[in-house]
Parts: structure tokens; sequence; C-alpha cells
């Protein structure tokens, strides 16, 4: 009896990548990526997602991501040269936030723009392509996973998009996503699902039907109050200065606010505030209690007690470990 030797080895071989594959959802999820045009020759799938999430213990917990929404991979991408990329059919979701320039979604016959500010989420149960049309073009895209998902897919009937002008609450919510380390450990895990949450509700309840007299309209002293919090990080207000400042009851305001953003304003400027902490922490030598200081809060024990519930970690440990 004859044996191909060569036959058995390219089996082995084969079955090995099937396990490797099956092992790890990145390289899997690398492999459903095919780039058909980059003009600059260096753009590879794993510069479209180049951080791989990996899930840590702590103590005596033990992680288990598929429980939760979670990230498998995601990261920026800034490109100068036409690209023009496709993902195959794969299971999770991708969420993809344009930052600079613009670019374009293709699923069948849908074309969607994606311009700076807009937020898009895809899934893949069809083959979908991804390309450039205003060079340079930056953006993150981060593809998401875990049982709870499910409960979402229905109301999206595919892809949501949104612009940053019409919702400005994803865009600074996959910002938060980009702040997050590639080493998960279980406070950064329920974070990490507490955002992913926060994006797929407001996608689902933005999807559902509306009739013209029961759409919500914005008033224009909220839309005010929102551009001030969100581009005077390092002032402080109070309750009573809003109230005094647009002759508004801080109640209705608070009602108000929360109805239009999902959030309240107060912790709407917090969540600003840290955003800001964390460019300063990575990208200065400034201590911990300047940068409070900077940011308006009189007591650094609050600034840190507020830093850890929406990061997971103290200021000090988020720049030792260098996100």
């Amino acid at each position: 009896m004859n044996i191909d030797m060569n036959n058995i080895d390219s089996n082995i071989n084969t079955e090995k990548e099937r396990t490797k594959s099956a092992a790890d959802p990145y390289h899997a999820l690398l492999k459903s990526i095919a780039i058909s045009a980059a003009a600059d020759g260096g753009i590879t799938a794993e510069d479209l997602l180049p951080v791989c999430y990996r899930y840590a213990p702590e103590d005596q917990i033990s992680v288990r991501p598929e429980r939760y929404l979670h990230l498998t991979a995601g990261g920026r991408t800034d490109v100068s040269a036409p690209l023009s990329f496709s993902i195959q059919r794969s299971g999770g979701l991708f969420v993809l936030s344009s930052l600079r320039g613009s670019g374009e979604f293709v699923s069948g016959r849908s074309v969607l723009p994606l311009s700076t500010g807009s937020v898009l989420l895809f899934d893949c149960a069809g083959a979908c392509r991804l390309r450039s049309s205003l060079l340079p073009w930056s953006f993150r895209l981060f593809h998401l996973d875990g049982a709870p998902l499910q409960d979402f897919l229905p109301f999206l009937n595919h892809f949501y998009l949104t612009t940053g002008s019409g919702n400005p609450a994803m865009a600074f919510w996959t910002e938060e996503l980009g702040a997050l380390p590639a080493g998960i450990r279980p406070a950064s895990l329920l974070y990490m699902h507490r955002i992913l949450t926060d994006i797929l509700s407001e996608a689902c309840i933005s999807s559902l039907p509306r009739s013209r007299e029961t759409e919500p309209k914005v008033p224009s002293y909220l839309q005010d109050l929102h551009r001030y919090i969100h581009d005077c990080a390092n002032l402080t207000f109070s309750l009573p200065d809003l109230e005094s400042l647009y002759g508004v009851s801080r109640y209705r305001l608070c009602r108000e606010y929360q109805a239009a953003f999902h959030i309240s304003p107060l912790k709407d400027f917090n969540r600003v505030r840290i955003r800001e902490a964390k460019k300063l922490l990575l990208n200065t030598n400034l201590q911990v209690q300047e940068i409070s200081s900077r940011l308006g809060y009189e007591n650094i024990n609050h600034f840190v007690h507020l830093f850890k519930m929406e990061t997971g970690m103290t200021p000090g440990a988020f720049r030792s470990a260098g996100h």
C-alpha cells in the first residue's frame, strides 16, 4: 500500500490552521478582511485591527468575556492614499467611528457616507466593503461580540449610522473604547460592557420608528449647554449657575438634558473632564494633583474616585499601563 506523505502533511497543516482559527478569534477575524486597494502599499488587516484584546483574571475573579459585551479587536487607522477593503461573512458586530476625512460603506445596493464624526454599526451577515472618499481618512474600527449581542441585533437590521452632530454621545463612547488597554481585567471588562451597552442601546432606540408628532426636539438652550460642557472641560459650574444662566429650574434642566442626551449634565461634564485627564496623563508629566486642579477638582480624592468609577483604575495605574 502506497502512502502519500505529502497529502498527510497537507491535511495535518490544514487541521492545525483550522484549530488555530477556532482557538484564536483575532486570527480568524483578520482572515475575513480582504484589502483590494491600498495605494501606499502598507495597509494590512493588522493595521485595520491593530489591538487584540486579552482578558485576564484578577485575584479570585474568573473572567469570562463571552458572557458580556466585549471587544475582540480594534484600534485606530490613518490612511493618506486610496483604501478599499471588504469583510467577508463573520460573526459579531463592527463599530466604525470616522475621525477625519470621510469614507463610504457599501452593502448590497446601500452606500452610506462616513463623514467626520459619524459612527457606523454593522454586522457581516453578508459581504460588505469600506472605502475612502476624502483623504486623509482616520477612523477607529472595533469588532465586538458576546452573548448579550443577540438581543440587540434584531433592532439594527444589519447596520446603523449616525452623524456626529446628530448624536455626539456615540462619538464620545467610541473614543472611550479607544482608550481601553489591550489587557482587560474584570473592572475594565465591566466598563467596556457598559460602554458597548450604551452604544447598542442608543442605536436600537434610534432605529425604532417614530412619528413626527412624538419625535423629541432638543431645545436650543440644551444644545448650547451641551456644546459648553464638551468645550470647557477646565471650567466649573453648578446647577444653581445653570439655573441662573438659562432661566430654567435645575430639575427641569436635568430632566430635559437626560431625555435629550441620555446622561445627566453633571455626569456628562465629569466624563468630559475624565477624558481630558486621560490625555494629560498620557501626554504630559503633570502630577495627578496638578491635573486634578487644572480640571477644576478642588478635592483630589474626589477626582481619583470619579476617575476610577469611569475607567476601573486609578489615574496612576492608568498612566503606568501606558494606554
